[in-house]
């Protein structure tokens, strides 16, 4: 779009400011292009760093120490219990857990949040349109 607008000035003998401010356009847009880029490796990055901590807490299960097999069944047993609170709508209280047992990447804190938030957009304007039809 912007270069058929730029290839439309240039074929017509355009004047210095009509060139510029185009240019200035395909810029802008590169910026928030770079800006985006960026912001999507990071999640990337992120998610890649998230599974990788998973991965290495199953492989702590293999382990032939009872000690080190007692101290992943602990976890496991917590992890469950965060995902029950959060289930269940305690979500103080799954967060604190989770920061205590020291699992808080292991378990899907954000994601519920984000559900969370997610449906009570969805009733207010569920309710809002009811509201309007009653009127």
């Amino acid at each position: 779009m912007v270069v058929a607008e730029l290839e439309k000035t240039l074929s017509s003998c355009p004047a210095v400011d009509s060139v510029v401010s185009l240019l200035d356009g395909v810029v802008e847009l590169l910026s928030v292009l770079k800006r985006k880029a960026v912001e999507s490796i990071q999640a990337e990055d992120e998610s890649a760093k998230l599974c990788k901590r998973r991965i290495e807490h199953l492989k702590e299960h293999s382990s032939d120490q009872p000690a080190a097999a007692n101290m992943w069944k602990k976890k496991r047993m917590d992890r469950m219990m965060v995902e029950h609170l959060l289930r269940c709508g305690y979500y103080n209280t799954a967060v604190k857990l989770a920061r205590q047992s020291g699992i808080e990447d292991l378990v899907n804190i954000e994601n519920v949040f984000d559900c969370k938030r997610s449906g009570r957009v969805i009733g207010k304007t569920r309710d809002y349109d009811l509201l309007g039809l009653v009127s």
